[in-house]
């Protein structure tokens, strides 16, 4: 199996590593790490056991893999719609055989890739994991792990179980679900509350907003938000959703969210993957979402200055 890992921060030098212990021949896509990768490799302290690897080839962009991969594993930040487009225009149009796999926040992101690429199997990925780059070639893994795959919009290929049981053989937890659209949403009800609230209440890692009652009360509103949403989608969730992920929230080490690390380096944020889309599908839908609107324009005021886009609302 040959797969091309496009990202070499948390998520990608993580489980790009892992498939390249499994046996799989890695090819690392990466541009801002590109020589530290090429010449060192990639340190992973994780705590499934920390390693080093050397992916099998490491170049810039996607026109430069050879031979074309098996799967295209999507891990970059979604910070625009088409983030995953521009990743991809190296592409050879000979390439039906590819399966592109995004493996980012966000709902209905594999929409643009679907219309750009009909032709190719194009695989929604979510990972419950808590990883991070702490500096070029080098990443820290200190919570969960679990994948989800599917295809979009619905199905699972053999390509897609092929893959799930190479994660599993890598010591990856991984399943398949027969409906991603469903299984992003649920995530959602997390991501929507947790990485807006940690920037927007001054920089609280996922313990302080928890244990703050005010912040809590809008974390919940949220939640409550989007699961009116995934059920109008035709997507419903368990009703116990929101209890369950504020209970496992607590359970869990207090840590900075993914937008507050952005966040903190000066990068644009996820707001469009993780508030935007939604906002666009709560007026496509007739649901009223004041609390997720208004997360989303203050964030996207805080977004302004990081080079985010903005679009209209």
């Amino acid at each position: 199996m040959n797969v091309a890992v496009i990202g070499s921060g948390g998520i990608g030098g993580l489980y790009g590593g892992k498939l390249y212990q499994a046996g799989v021949h890695v090819t690392m896509v990466c541009r801002s790490d590109y020589e530290v990768i090429r010449d060192r490799g990639i340190t992973v302290e994780s705590i499934w056991g920390s390693f080093h690897y050397r992916p099998h080839k490491v170049v810039r962009s996607v026109s430069e893999c050879d031979p074309i991969p098996d799967y295209l594993l999507v891990c970059t930040k979604a910070v625009s719609d088409d983030t995953a487009l521009k990743l991809l225009e190296g592409l050879p149009e000979k390439s039906d055989e590819v399966a592109v796999v995004l493996l980012q926040n966000g709902i209905y992101i594999e929409e643009p890739v679907k219309k750009f690429r009909p032709d190719l199997t194009v695989i929604g990925g979510i990972a419950f994991v808590c990883t991070f780059r702490t500096q070029p070639g080098y990443i820290c893994h200190t919570d969960y792990g679990r994948i989800v795959l599917g295809d979009y919009p619905q199905g699972v290929s053999k390509k897609t179980r092929l893959l799930a049981d190479t994660f599993k053989k890598a010591g990856v937890p991984c399943e398949v679900t027969e409906d991603i659209i469903r299984a992003r949403w649920g995530k959602l009800v997390w991501n929507a509350a947790f990485n807006p609230l940690s920037v927007l209440a001054g920089g609280k890692d996922t313990g302080e907003i928890v244990s703050d009652p005010y912040l809590l009360n809008i974390a919940r509103s949220v939640m409550e938000e989007v699961v009116r949403l995934a059920d109008a989608d035709g997507h419903p969730l368990s009703p116990a959703v929101v209890d369950e992920n504020l209970e496992a929230t607590r359970a869990m080490s207090p840590y900075k969210t993914s937008m507050l690390l952005d966040y903190e380096k000066g990068r644009p944020m996820e707001c469009e993957a993780i508030l935007g889309k939604a906002v666009k599908k709560a007026e496509e839908l007739g649901v009223e979402t004041p609390t997720i609107r208004t997360l989303y324009n203050l964030l996207m005021s805080f977004n302004r200055k990081l080079g985010g886009k903005n679009r209209d609302v």
